[in-house]
């Protein structure tokens, strides 16, 4: 039990640092630290420094111009300047480098942090080894990052060379309603799905029949999930994924068969999770018409 509380605090610890480190700590630094240079040189600037200040370029001359308080309109153009080049500062040196190497941090349900990571902090990169499977194809579909690294560097994946295998145990073409279950690195059995979800027709997509856990480069898998998604596309409204894919292999996935989802038929497409008591029952709409 001691260990257990200790686990926790220590992921709670490094997940604490990792955003403070990597995403907190940036943002205090362009938009406030600004503002700390504004107050304590501010008033000290002589009317030349003014004058100069003003005519850096044709944006801060329009705001001398629409400001008739000098005072303030060097605040503001002030403030603009320094924190225009430390936002350049950062998205340089941030450009490189993958947002999350190196951190053994879980990232789930934080869509809007990551896009902010990209998009201000300017990060192009990110591993997605430690993403949850609906936070990377929320991530891939809308293309928040400018490139996707499956697992770090020293991770070497081998092809997988068996067969694989297409089953249809559940059949209720009633519901408009089917369950994609892709089972690669470990097996999805019917009795972990939620109740709910047994009322719809149900796929499963095999890749072993005996799983030990091991990860593969698997395009016989990736294409099979593409046929059967071509199957399905058409006789159903909604798609419920059930994944349990390395972060090679569901990149494909989405890039082969769900990166366009607005031309496809489906209204809405959702990743199902396991919950704390190990069900697959927690839903994450990735997409919804």
């Amino acid at each position: 039990m001691y260990r257990i509380r200790m686990n926790r605090k220590n992921k709670l610890f490094k997940k604490c640092f990792f955003w403070s480190q990597k995403f907190c700590l940036p943002l205090v630094l362009i938009f406030l630290f600004p503002i700390l240079i504004c107050y304590l040189i501010g008033k000290s600037l002589t009317l030349v420094e003014v004058e100069k200040i003003s005519n850096t370029n044709f944006f801060t001359r329009t705001i001398f111009e629409i400001i008739p308080d000098n005072s303030i309109a060097t605040y503001i153009v002030l403030y603009l300047l320094i924190f225009t080049s430390l936002l350049m500062i950062f998205r340089k040196n941030n450009a490189e480098r993958i947002f999350n190497d190196g951190h053994s941090v879980y990232l789930h349900n934080c869509y809007k942090r990551l896009w902010i990571a990209a998009n201000i902090l300017g990060y192009r990169k990110l591993q997605l080894i430690g993403v949850s499977i609906p936070m990377q194809f929320e991530l891939i579909i809308n293309g928040v990052f400018s490139e996707f690294i499956s697992e770090s560097s020293v991770v070497q994946y081998d092809e997988f060379q068996g067969e694989i295998i297409v089953e249809y145990p559940i059949e209720n073409k009633k519901n408009k309603v089917v369950n994609l279950l892709v089972c690669d690195t470990y097996d999805i059995p019917l009795e972990k799905l939620a109740a709910d979800y047994l009322e719809n027709t149900t796929v499963k997509i095999s890749s072993q029949r005996k799983y030990s856990g091991n990860r593969y480069n698997n395009p016989k898998l990736v294409s099979t999930v593409r046929e059967e998604t071509q199957k399905i596309v058409n006789a159903y409204k909604e798609v419920n994924l059930f994944m349990t894919t390395n972060p090679l292999n569901t990149q494909k996935i989405v890039g082969t068969s769900f990166l366009t989802l607005d031309r496809s038929s489906f209204d809405r497409v959702s990743v199902i999770q396991m919950d704390e008591t190990k069900i697959y029952k927690d839903q994450f709409i990735i997409y919804k018409r």
